[in-house]
C-alpha cells in the first residue's frame, strides 16, 4: 500500500505570545552626620540622623501586547467511536467511518454511511499526535514522517477482510504547516480505499 502526495491547505492564523512588564525597585539612602571631638576634659557625643529616602522609580517601559489573551487550543474530539451517518467536516470524524466516496485525505467534508452497505473507503484510524502547546512544529516532512508511521495499519486492520482485495491503498492527512500546528490541528488520519475503486461491504477493522 502507497500514500498519496497530500495537497496544500489553506493555513490558519498564529495565535501571538504575550510579554510581561518590568517592576521598579525602591532603593534606600542613608545620611549620617558626624559631631566633632572636644579637648581632653569634654567629650563631645556623636550623634546620628537616619533618613531613608525613596529613589524615584525609574522611567516606563512601553510594552505592546500583540494580544490580551492567548486561546485556548482546541483539539479534534476522537473519542465516542465512529460518528453516525450523514455528512461530517474532517475533524469532526473519530475514526472507523466508513465513507460512501472518496476524494482524498484532505478533503474538506465526507459522506459517512453505515459500514454494512457498499462504500469506497474507510478512516481506518486517527490519532492525535500531540497536546503540548510548547511543542514546536518539527516541520512538514517530519510530520509527513510520523503520519506514515502512525498509518501502518497491520496490527489494527482485519488481514482475513483485506486478503480479499489486491490493491489496497493507504492515504493519510496531517498538519502541514506551523499554523495549523499552532492552532490544535495535529491529528493524523488513516484512510484505506481500493485503487481499482472497489467497494468494500463491512468494515475494515476487526
Amino acid at each position: 500500500m502507497a500514500p498519496e502526495n497530500p495537497p496544500e491547505v489553506p493555513p490558519v492564523v498564529k495565535r501571538p505570545r504575550l510579554t510581561s512588564t518590568p517592576r521598579g525597585q525602591a532603593v534606600y539612602l542613608a545620611l549620617w552626620m558626624v559631631g566633632t571631638l572636644g579637648g581632653l576634659a569634654a567629650l563631645g557625643g556623636a550623634f546620628v540622623l537616619g533618613q531613608h529616602l525613596g529613589a524615584p522609580a525609574p522611567p516606563p517601559v512601553a510594552v505592546v501586547a500583540e494580544d490580551p489573551e492567548q486561546p485556548e487550543l482546541v483539539f479534534p474530539t476522537l473519542s465516542g467511536g465512529p460518528v453516525d451517518a450523514g455528512t461530517w467536516a474532517w475533524n469532526e470524524l473519530r475514526g472507523g467511518e466508513c465513507l460512501a466516496d472518496f476524494d482524498g485525505a484532505f478533503t474538506e467534508s465526507f459522506e459517512v454511511v453505515s459500514c454494512a452497505t457498499a462504500h469506497r473507503a474507510q478512516l481506518v484510524k486517527a490519532q492525535l499526535l500531540n497536546r503540548d502547546r510548547s511543542e514546536v512544529f518539527p516541520g512538514e516532512e517530519a510530520i509527513a514522517q510520523r503520519a506514515a508511521e502512525v498509518c501502518e495499519l497491520s496490527e489494527v486492520i482485519d488481514r482475513t477482510y483485506a486478503t480479499e482485495f489486491n490493491d489496497l491503498l493507504v492515504h493519510y492527512s496531517y498538519p502541514v504547516t506551523e499554523d495549523q500546528w499552532d492552532a490544535g490541528q495535529r491529528v493524523v488520519y488513516c484512510f484505506v480505499n481500493s485503487a481499482s475503486g472497489e467497494s468494500f461491504t463491512k468494515s475494515l477493522t476487526p
